[in-house]
């Protein structure tokens, strides 16, 4: 698999559950994948993230690519937010 033409960044979430490791990227909907080991999932993630941005063309591209994506989590007894980007505190 070759790599994008040009460079961009695309978040994808990975969760754990009883089957295994799941993918998915909120930019580009219906772009999911799996895999029995977070390095499995982790690559099956940049192949299919390639095969979905061959598919449309550029203006479609752009457009999915261009959204915001905020990945936060919540913790503590006094709920913070946490930038997994940044790894600060936002409030």
């Amino acid at each position: 698999m070759g790599a994008l033409k040009n460079n961009f960044r695309v978040t994808v979430v990975v969760e754990l559950d009883a089957h295994g490791y799941y993918a998915w990227r909120p930019e580009l909907p219906g772009c999911q994948t799996q895999g029995d080991t977070l390095e499995e999932a982790q690559s099956n993630a940049q192949e299919v993230v390639e095969l979905y941005l061959e598919a449309p063309n550029p203006e479609e591209r752009c457009a999915c690519l261009s959204k915001a994506i905020l990945t936060t989590f919540i913790e503590g007894e006094s709920i913070r937010f946490f930038s997994v980007a940044n790894r600060g505190v936002l409030s």
